[in-house]
């Protein structure tokens, strides 16, 4: 809502990062009009709303959040939980799944630090 400079204005999603937001703005319109010149794409950066992001614990706190639910995700649509038969599940290759595993090390990393800056200010 801070990106949106009047109410007529709205943001048509071209694409989706783990941090931004790509979207083009249809001024006036629900839907872009792809004509020439071509639309501007808008980046935004994607944040989970919490109640204060200014101290580095709850910055920390909001990318190990975001982080998890990109995981969960890429865990999903790989067939995990789905009730696929390992016939019907994506395959990840070798690299993807040393991806999965990396992402994971980070995550529980910075939930290590947030309990390490918690247990500091006791």
């Amino acid at each position: 809502n801070s990106v949106r400079k009047s109410s007529s204005d709205h943001y048509w999603m071209v694409g989706l990062t783990d941090t931004l937001a790509m979207s083009v703005n249809c001024k006036g319109d629900t839907y872009p009009i792809f004509t020439i010149p071509r639309p501007t794409v808008m980046t935004t950066p994607l944040c989970i709303p919490l109640l204060s992001l200014e101290t580095p614990t709850s910055q920390l706190e909001e990318k190990v959040i975001r982080e998890t639910i990109v995981l969960n995700q890429m865990k999903y649509w790989g067939g995990e939980g789905k009730g696929q038969t390992s016939d019907e599940m994506i395959d990840f290759s070798v690299l993807d799944q040393e991806n999965l595993v990396k992402q994971q090390a980070a995550i529980e990393t910075n939930i290590l630090r947030m309990i390490q800056t918690c247990c500091k200010a006791d």
